[in-house]
């Protein structure tokens, strides 16, 4: 019972901070409306689903999409992310893990390809499977989405998946696989660059 009164004060507390970092400095009728039909939706449909909505407005918010050139894909730590404000899509797919860190959240994050009319191009993103068992895509970039998340029929993109990591499998390989955080993003950066030789 005490574990899940200091989860939800948790969860409380990162909804109220997100909420005033967004609304605080510059308030617009069009986001206070929009906000708690957000809330209420990953409340009702994922578990942890106010986490789900807070991280998701956090990274919308905070979090510019800023692609690499080049053939080396360099995968930023979370932290560098956060202190950058930047980064592209594996960046932010480790920033939702990290950030969902130490909760049940039923995300599984991908890596793989997608075709957007005939062209095909290298990406990663996150998967929620909500209470009812059906497939989210959670897509901060490239889908002109209000709050990020879309349904498999929504979306604009094919995706093939090239590898697939549980949330539990990305947590256990954080804090018990390897000595170091920067060994993991290592180690799937490996994972991911042999299948795009």
């Amino acid at each position: 019972m005490i574990g899940r009164m200091e989860n939800l004060l948790i969860i409380t507390l990162i909804v109220l901070t997100v909420n005033y970092q967004l609304f605080a400095s510059e308030p617009s009728s069009t986001q206070t409306d929009n906000v708690p039909e957000f809330y209420k939706f990953c409340d009702a449909h994922f578990t942890e689903g106010l986490k789900v909505a807070a991280i998701c407005e956090y990274i919308n918010k905070k979090i510019s999409f800023v692609p690499e050139g080049g053939f080396e894909d360099y995968w930023q730590q979370p932290k560098e992310t956060l202190d950058l404000g930047s980064g592209d899509c594996e960046d932010v797919v480790l920033l939702f893990a990290y950030l969902a860190k130490h909760s049940h959240v039923p995300a599984t994050y991908c890596w793989g390809e997608c075709l957007d009319g005939a062209q095909v191009f290298a990406h990663a993103w996150v998967e929620l499977e909500s209470k009812e068992h059906i497939v989210y895509i959670v897509e901060f970039f490239g889908n002109n989405t209000p709050r990020c998340i879309l349904t498999q029929v929504d979306d604009k993109w094919l995706r093939k998946r090239h590898v697939m990591i549980t949330h539990g499998a990305f947590c256990v390989m954080a804090e018990t696989g390897f000595k170091r955080q920067k060994d993991v993003f290592n180690k799937l950066s490996e994972t991911f660059d042999k299948w795009t030789k």
